[in-house]
């Protein structure tokens, strides 16, 4: 057989299961209590420096744009439903000017 040391003398197979099966476990218990040398953590005083670039400021604005947009036009719908609620029954509302929905 081989042995697993170079130079050792070869017992029976069985006893080098066992000192291979051995090391194997002293390596596995070896891995699983294994910690990290080095604190990767952020901290406070970077996280505050850095807390600026992690804002994406044109996204933020598009999307505060857009929740203007989308209340302009709740209003506008808003006003207009008051309008007809308020309108006598059986009239007609004469034709106001067309409004294109881009426009606020």
């Amino acid at each position: 057989g081989v042995s697993l040391d170079r130079g050792a003398a070869v017992c029976c197979a069985s006893v080098e299961d066992f000192v291979r099966d051995r090391r194997q476990s002293v390596h596995r218990s070896n891995l699983a209590r294994a910690r990290p040398t080095l604190d990767n953590t952020w901290s406070s005083r970077q996280e505050l420096r850095l807390a600026t670039s992690r804002r994406n400021v044109k996204r933020e604005q598009v999307h505060e744009d857009k929740a203007a947009d989308v209340d302009r036009e709740n209003l506008r719908l808003l006003v207009r439903m008051g309008e007809i609620h308020r309108r006598p029954m059986g009239t007609v509302a004469e034709a106001g000017p067309v409004r294109s929905s881009s426009v606020p």
